[in-house]
Order: structure tokens, then sequence, then C-alpha cells
């Protein structure tokens, strides 16, 4: 018969509670929030206000190449939809091919 130490207990009740922590603050983060609570545009822009120029025109920039990061990453989605669409295409006319040749009658034509 196995007998649990104080060390096993005290693991399993400490896992129990941060279990129950994260799901209760996940819940409660989100149990009353609006969308509106989720955006960080506001909390930047008062971040930019209290900062000089040079550190408005670096974000400036740094946001222009997040921007650029997220078309490339858009264009390269789109290509990767459209070259498995084209791979579906191709499979589907190789199988009719293949399907056509197999119901071909053995015989010959008469």
């Amino acid at each position: 018969m196995h007998t649990h130490t104080p060390a096993e207990w005290t693991g399993f009740l400490l896992l129990g509670a941060a279990g129950s922590a994260v799901w209760s603050g996940l819940f409660l983060l989100v149990v009353d929030a609006e969308v509106t609570d989720f955006d960080p545009r506001p909390a930047v822009r008062r971040a930019i206000a209290v900062v000089g120029p040079p550190v408005r025109r670096a974000v400036a920039v740094t946001h222009q190449e997040a921007v650029h990061a997220g078309h490339a990453v858009n264009r390269s989605i789109g290509a990767c939809v459209l070259a498995a669409r084209h791979a579906r295409r191709d499979a589907a006319w190789t199988a009719a091919a293949l399907l056509m040749l197999l119901t071909a009658p053995s015989g010959g034509i008469r």
C-alpha cells in the first residue's frame, strides 16, 4: 500500500490552488468586459504623449514596420492558400485520369 508524503499532499493542494486562481482570474477578466477594455491604443497614445519627439518618431517607424510585416504575412497566407487550391485541383485531375485508365476496357475497341 502506497502512502503519500506531506510534500506530495502540499504539491497537490498548491497545484489545485494555482489552477483555480488561473481560471478564476480569466473568468473575472472576461465576465464583465467590453471590447474596448482590450483595446491598447488609448494607453499607447497616453504613453507616446508623455515622451519626446524622437521617441514618437521611433514608435511611428516601428508601427509602420509592423504594418508592413502584417501585409507580408497576409500575402504569404494568400500565396499558400492559392498553392493549396492548385495542388488540390491538380490532384483531382490526376485522380480522374487514373480512374479513366482503370475503367478502360481491356479487350480493346471493336
